[in-house]
């Protein structure tokens, strides 16, 4: 497995409305939405070769963020060579450690099916994302009304992402209290975006939800699955090893300090 390779699929499932490349990282922007993943750049892959062309670099990236009026958070992934390296240069830049992250990856064979049916059953999936799943998105990843809100005009943007992205959703008494979604790319299926109610949790909702999108993964040729998930939630990793994810590698944020919450 190609780990730069999945790094850019990983990056690419993420809509931004702004791409831009600036001296060879590329950089994505959206200044309506506080969230890590839709506001980060991604260094060159040779990045370390040269620390003076990698500082005029981060300088006119981080010129690039400031015009739109938004900070500088860098992306460094352990799949790149030299990693510490591109990791201390941003440290010596100011630039400061946030919401380290697994990325765990999983094959999709017919061992698979073993829960596809009660979870299919139970959980609806589209191809495409409609309004009625980015409403369902933004309620239940919860916050205040502004955060909500924010959170629905992303679930709406992956709408551009066309048939894609597969919206899932779980309803008990017709109520929706289970959310996730998938992006396909190049034999790929990312999963991002898992939320329950808090009512619900410890119930085996995101379970369900999981083995349902990876069906329908499969359905369009996905032989195998990734997530992303913080490496201090203990919870969530050992959810998803139990579905047979696995460490592939990990990454973490170097940012300026924000001027308010640090978002996602």
């Amino acid at each position: 497995m190609d780990r730069r390779r999945l790094d850019e699929i990983a990056t690419a499932a993420t809509v931004s409305p702004i791409e831009e490349e600036v001296e060879g990282w590329w950089c994505k922007a959206a200044p309506d939405l506080p969230f890590r993943r839709c506001n980060v750049t991604v260094p060159p892959a040779d990045a370390a070769e040269d620390r003076m062309r990698f500082v005029d670099g981060l300088d006119q990236v981080r010129r690039w963020y400031h015009a739109r009026g938004l900070r500088l958070i860098v992306q460094v992934s352990t799949a790149v060579p030299e990693w510490e390296l591109v990791d201390a240069w941003c440290a010596a830049a100011g630039l400061d450690v946030e919401a380290p992250v697994h990325l765990m990856v999983a094959e999709d064979d017919p061992l698979c099916a073993r829960s596809d049916a009660q979870a299919t059953d139970r959980v609806r999936v589209t191809a495409g994302i409609d309004e009625a799943w980015a409403l369902e998105y933004g309620e239940l990843h919860g916050g205040g009304p502004v955060q909500v809100a924010r959170t629905q005009a992303y679930g709406r943007m992956l709408a551009t992402l066309g048939d894609r992205a597969l919206g899932a959703s779980l309803a008990v008494d017709g109520q929706v209290v289970g959310v996730g979604f998938g992006v396909l790319d190049r034999g790929w299926l990312g999963i991002f975006g898992m939320a329950t109610a808090p009512a619900h949790r410890r119930q085996g909702i995101a379970t369900d939800v999981v083995w349902a999108l990876r069906a329908a993964g499969r359905e369009r040729g996905a032989t195998r699955s990734y997530l992303q998930v913080e490496t201090d939630n203990a919870g969530a990793i050992a959810l998803y090893e139990g579905l047979g994810f696995t460490i592939s590698h990990g990454y973490h944020y170097r940012s300026e300090r924000p001027a308010g919450g640090p978002g996602r």
